[in-house]
Protein backbone atom coordinates (compact mmCIF):
# COMPACT_ATOMS: atom_id res chain seq x y z
CA UNK A 1 0.00 0.00 0.00
CA UNK A 2 2.72 2.38 0.84
CA UNK A 3 4.45 1.68 -2.67
CA UNK A 4 1.48 2.22 -4.65
CA UNK A 5 0.92 5.60 -2.67
CA UNK A 6 4.55 7.11 -2.99
CA UNK A 7 3.73 5.81 -6.91
CA UNK A 8 0.89 7.89 -6.75
CA UNK A 9 2.58 11.20 -5.23
CA UNK A 10 5.67 10.42 -7.42
CA UNK A 11 3.69 10.98 -10.48
CA UNK A 12 1.34 13.55 -9.17
CA UNK A 13 4.77 15.55 -8.35
CA UNK A 14 6.01 14.80 -12.22
CA UNK A 15 2.73 15.85 -13.71
CA UNK A 16 2.91 19.03 -11.54
CA UNK A 17 6.43 19.96 -12.21
CA UNK A 18 6.18 19.18 -15.73
CA UNK A 19 3.52 21.90 -15.92
CA UNK A 20 5.57 24.24 -14.13
CA UNK A 21 8.37 23.56 -16.94
CA UNK A 22 6.94 23.56 -20.29
CA UNK A 23 4.33 26.19 -18.94
CA UNK A 24 1.37 24.14 -21.23
CA UNK A 25 -2.05 24.17 -20.75
CA UNK A 26 -4.71 21.38 -20.13
CA UNK A 27 -7.93 21.27 -22.51
CA UNK A 28 -10.17 18.86 -24.05
CA UNK A 29 -11.14 18.90 -27.61
CA UNK A 30 -15.15 19.53 -28.04
CA UNK A 31 -17.22 18.79 -30.91
CA UNK A 32 -20.12 20.28 -32.14
CA UNK A 33 -22.74 19.02 -35.50
CA UNK A 34 -25.88 20.10 -36.57
CA UNK A 35 -27.97 19.51 -39.84
CA UNK A 36 -31.48 20.00 -41.15
CA UNK A 37 -32.70 18.60 -44.08
CA UNK A 38 -30.92 15.82 -46.03
CA UNK A 39 -27.63 16.49 -46.60
CA UNK A 40 -26.40 13.26 -47.74
CA UNK A 41 -28.10 13.74 -51.07
CA UNK A 42 -28.25 15.79 -53.75
CA UNK A 43 -31.15 17.63 -53.72
CA UNK A 44 -29.24 20.94 -52.46
CA UNK A 45 -32.06 20.96 -49.46
CA UNK A 46 -29.54 21.10 -47.00
CA UNK A 47 -28.03 23.07 -43.17
CA UNK A 48 -24.77 22.16 -42.10
CA UNK A 49 -23.00 23.99 -39.13
CA UNK A 50 -20.27 22.32 -38.15
CA UNK A 51 -17.62 23.15 -35.32
CA UNK A 52 -14.47 21.83 -33.26
CA UNK A 53 -12.29 23.53 -30.29
CA UNK A 54 -10.62 23.19 -27.49
CA UNK A 55 -11.89 23.67 -24.32
CA UNK A 56 -9.19 24.61 -21.28
CA UNK A 57 -9.38 23.62 -17.68
CA UNK A 58 -5.94 24.39 -16.45
CA UNK A 59 -3.07 27.63 -16.03
CA UNK A 60 -0.62 28.48 -14.97
CA UNK A 61 -2.61 31.59 -13.38
CA UNK A 62 -6.18 30.67 -13.40
CA UNK A 63 -7.41 33.56 -15.52
CA UNK A 64 -5.39 32.50 -18.43
CA UNK A 65 -7.59 29.83 -18.78
CA UNK A 66 -10.51 31.94 -18.59
CA UNK A 67 -9.00 34.41 -21.26
CA UNK A 68 -8.33 31.58 -23.54
CA UNK A 69 -12.35 30.00 -23.46
CA UNK A 70 -13.45 33.92 -23.91
CA UNK A 71 -11.56 34.16 -26.48
CA UNK A 72 -12.48 30.58 -28.55
CA UNK A 73 -16.00 31.07 -27.58
CA UNK A 74 -16.03 34.56 -29.25
CA UNK A 75 -14.68 32.94 -32.40
CA UNK A 76 -16.97 30.03 -32.83
CA UNK A 77 -20.06 32.34 -32.23
CA UNK A 78 -18.96 34.81 -34.27
CA UNK A 79 -21.91 36.97 -36.29
CA UNK A 80 -23.32 35.38 -39.39
CA UNK A 81 -25.04 37.99 -41.20
CA UNK A 82 -24.18 40.66 -38.75
CA UNK A 83 -26.36 38.40 -36.36
CA UNK A 84 -24.69 38.02 -32.99
CA UNK A 85 -24.94 34.80 -31.52
CA UNK A 86 -24.58 33.17 -27.92
CA UNK A 87 -24.25 29.68 -28.84
CA UNK A 88 -23.91 27.19 -31.73
CA UNK A 89 -26.74 25.98 -30.84
CA UNK A 90 -28.49 29.60 -31.68
CA UNK A 91 -26.13 30.09 -34.77
CA UNK A 92 -28.00 26.57 -36.19
CA UNK A 93 -31.03 27.72 -35.43
CA UNK A 94 -30.78 30.98 -36.68
CA UNK A 95 -29.23 29.24 -40.11
CA UNK A 96 -32.05 27.20 -39.92
CA UNK A 97 -34.44 29.70 -39.96
CA UNK A 98 -32.70 31.94 -42.95
CA UNK A 99 -32.62 29.01 -44.46
CA UNK A 100 -36.13 28.26 -44.69
CA UNK A 101 -36.70 31.92 -45.51
CA UNK A 102 -34.62 31.47 -48.75
CA UNK A 103 -36.27 28.62 -49.70
CA UNK A 104 -39.83 29.59 -49.22
CA UNK A 105 -39.09 32.80 -51.90
CA UNK A 106 -37.16 30.88 -53.95
CA UNK A 107 -38.02 27.06 -53.72
CA UNK A 108 -36.01 26.25 -56.95
CA UNK A 109 -32.81 27.56 -55.91
CA UNK A 110 -29.68 25.17 -55.88
CA UNK A 111 -28.67 27.08 -52.66
CA UNK A 112 -27.44 25.17 -49.49
CA UNK A 113 -25.83 26.98 -46.32
CA UNK A 114 -23.13 25.10 -44.55
CA UNK A 115 -20.57 26.39 -42.16
CA UNK A 116 -17.77 24.94 -40.81
CA UNK A 117 -15.26 26.42 -37.94
CA UNK A 118 -12.42 25.10 -36.24
CA UNK A 119 -10.24 26.01 -33.45
CA UNK A 120 -6.85 24.00 -33.49
CA UNK A 121 -4.36 24.13 -30.78
CA UNK A 122 -0.90 24.85 -32.69
CA UNK A 123 1.50 24.81 -29.82
CA UNK A 124 1.17 24.69 -26.34
CA UNK A 125 4.15 25.19 -23.91
CA UNK A 126 7.21 27.82 -22.90
CA UNK A 127 4.39 30.00 -21.75
CA UNK A 128 2.78 30.06 -25.34
CA UNK A 129 -0.49 29.02 -26.35
CA UNK A 130 -0.94 29.60 -29.80
CA UNK A 131 -4.62 29.35 -31.80
CA UNK A 132 -5.48 28.36 -35.60
CA UNK A 133 -8.92 29.15 -36.37
CA UNK A 134 -10.50 28.26 -39.67
CA UNK A 135 -13.59 28.62 -41.08
CA UNK A 136 -15.21 27.62 -44.14
CA UNK A 137 -18.62 28.22 -45.42
CA UNK A 138 -21.25 28.49 -48.21
CA UNK A 139 -24.08 30.39 -47.19
CA UNK A 140 -24.72 32.17 -50.70
CA UNK A 141 -23.31 34.24 -52.89
CA UNK A 142 -20.79 33.71 -56.25
CA UNK A 143 -18.27 31.30 -54.28
CA UNK A 144 -17.58 29.57 -50.50
CA UNK A 145 -15.28 31.08 -48.59
CA UNK A 146 -12.70 30.84 -46.49
CA UNK A 147 -10.89 32.49 -43.31
CA UNK A 148 -7.51 31.66 -41.54
CA UNK A 149 -6.60 33.66 -38.27
CA UNK A 150 -4.38 33.55 -35.77
CA UNK A 151 -3.65 33.73 -31.93
CA UNK A 152 -0.84 33.92 -29.74
CA UNK A 153 -1.73 33.73 -25.82
CA UNK A 154 0.79 33.86 -23.07
CA UNK A 155 -0.37 31.35 -20.80
CA UNK A 156 0.43 32.96 -18.10
CA UNK A 157 -1.02 35.85 -18.20
CA UNK A 158 -3.71 35.46 -20.97
CA UNK A 159 -3.03 38.58 -22.83
CA UNK A 160 -2.08 38.13 -26.36
CA UNK A 161 1.80 37.99 -27.56
CA UNK A 162 3.01 40.42 -29.80
CA UNK A 163 5.51 39.97 -32.49
CA UNK A 164 7.45 43.58 -30.82
CA UNK A 165 7.72 41.27 -27.77
CA UNK A 166 9.38 38.55 -29.35
CA UNK A 167 11.26 39.98 -31.62
CA UNK A 168 13.90 43.10 -30.97
CA UNK A 169 13.84 46.53 -31.74
CA UNK A 170 13.94 48.17 -35.46
CA UNK A 171 13.15 44.09 -36.56
CA UNK A 172 10.51 45.38 -39.52
CA UNK A 173 13.10 46.36 -41.89
CA UNK A 174 14.80 43.04 -42.06
CA UNK A 175 12.12 40.58 -41.42
CA UNK A 176 9.89 42.20 -44.47
CA UNK A 177 12.96 41.43 -46.33
CA UNK A 178 12.66 38.19 -45.80
CA UNK A 179 9.61 38.01 -45.71
CA UNK A 180 9.17 39.14 -49.13
CA UNK A 181 11.69 36.84 -51.17
CA UNK A 182 9.40 33.99 -49.19
CA UNK A 183 6.24 35.85 -50.37
CA UNK A 184 7.64 36.15 -54.25
CA UNK A 185 8.71 32.59 -54.06
CA UNK A 186 5.55 30.99 -53.11
CA UNK A 187 3.86 33.47 -55.45
CA UNK A 188 6.35 32.38 -58.43
CA UNK A 189 7.21 36.02 -58.96
CA UNK A 190 10.53 37.66 -59.92
CA UNK A 191 12.89 39.52 -57.61
CA UNK A 192 11.89 42.80 -59.63
CA UNK A 193 8.51 41.76 -60.36
CA UNK A 194 6.36 44.96 -59.37
CA UNK A 195 3.19 43.86 -56.96
CA UNK A 196 0.14 45.99 -59.03
CA UNK A 197 1.16 44.29 -62.52
CA UNK A 198 0.91 40.83 -60.99
CA UNK A 199 -2.20 41.43 -59.26
CA UNK A 200 -1.80 41.80 -55.71
CA UNK A 201 -2.57 45.27 -53.58
CA UNK A 202 0.21 46.18 -51.59
CA UNK A 203 0.32 50.15 -50.70
CA UNK A 204 3.24 51.69 -52.75
CA UNK A 205 3.90 48.84 -54.26
CA UNK A 206 6.23 47.74 -51.09
CA UNK A 207 5.73 44.80 -49.56
CA UNK A 208 4.44 44.87 -45.87
CA UNK A 209 4.23 41.63 -43.94
CA UNK A 210 0.39 40.71 -42.27
CA UNK A 211 -0.21 40.93 -38.56
CA UNK A 212 -1.23 37.55 -39.03
CA UNK A 213 1.31 35.63 -37.68
CA UNK A 214 1.49 32.26 -35.61
CA UNK A 215 3.45 30.78 -33.46
CA UNK A 216 5.15 27.38 -34.25
CA UNK A 217 7.80 25.26 -32.83
CA UNK A 218 10.00 25.79 -35.67
CA UNK A 219 9.47 29.22 -37.13
CA UNK A 220 7.14 32.44 -37.69
CA UNK A 221 4.05 31.45 -40.21
CA UNK A 222 1.95 34.59 -41.80
CA UNK A 223 -1.21 33.77 -43.25
CA UNK A 224 -2.59 36.59 -46.08
CA UNK A 225 -6.12 36.08 -46.23
CA UNK A 226 -8.56 36.11 -49.61
CA UNK A 227 -8.95 39.71 -50.53
CA UNK A 228 -6.15 40.98 -47.60
CA UNK A 229 -3.73 41.69 -51.29
CA UNK A 230 -5.00 40.29 -53.70
CA UNK A 231 -8.79 39.37 -55.24
CA UNK A 232 -10.19 35.94 -54.58
CA UNK A 233 -9.14 34.50 -57.75
CA UNK A 234 -5.50 34.23 -56.63
CA UNK A 235 -6.12 32.95 -53.61
CA UNK A 236 -4.68 33.20 -49.87
CA UNK A 237 -0.31 32.87 -49.39
CA UNK A 238 1.35 31.63 -46.56
CA UNK A 239 5.05 31.54 -45.84
CA UNK A 240 7.10 30.48 -43.01
CA UNK A 241 10.09 31.82 -41.17
CA UNK A 242 12.02 29.74 -39.67
CA UNK A 243 13.69 30.63 -36.66
CA UNK A 244 17.37 29.78 -38.01
CA UNK A 245 16.84 32.56 -40.39
CA UNK A 246 16.04 35.46 -37.81
CA UNK A 247 18.25 33.67 -34.97
CA UNK A 248 19.70 37.49 -34.96
CA UNK A 249 16.27 39.39 -34.64
CA UNK A 250 15.08 36.95 -31.76
CA UNK A 251 14.90 39.44 -28.70
CA UNK A 252 16.94 37.03 -25.95
CA UNK A 253 14.96 37.82 -22.94
CA UNK A 254 11.43 36.89 -25.06
CA UNK A 255 9.35 33.82 -25.23
CA UNK A 256 11.05 32.45 -28.33
CA UNK A 257 13.59 32.04 -25.96
CA UNK A 258 12.33 28.82 -24.47
CA UNK A 259 11.38 27.23 -27.72
CA UNK A 260 14.88 27.22 -29.35
CA UNK A 261 16.29 25.80 -25.88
Amino acid sequence: MKKILFLVSALIAFSCSRGVYDKSISYQMKYFSRTSGNCDSLSNNCVSVKAEYPQFRSAVQSGASDSLNNLVRELINSPVFEKKNNSLEELSSYLIDDYAKIKKRFPDSPIVYQLERNVNVILNQAGIVSLEYSEDSFLGGAHPNSIRKFFNINSETGGRILLSELLIKNYKTELNRIAEKKFREARNLKPDEEFDKAGFWFRDNKFELTSNYLITKTGLTFFFNDYEVAPHAVGPTEITIKYGEIGNLINPDGLLNGLQN
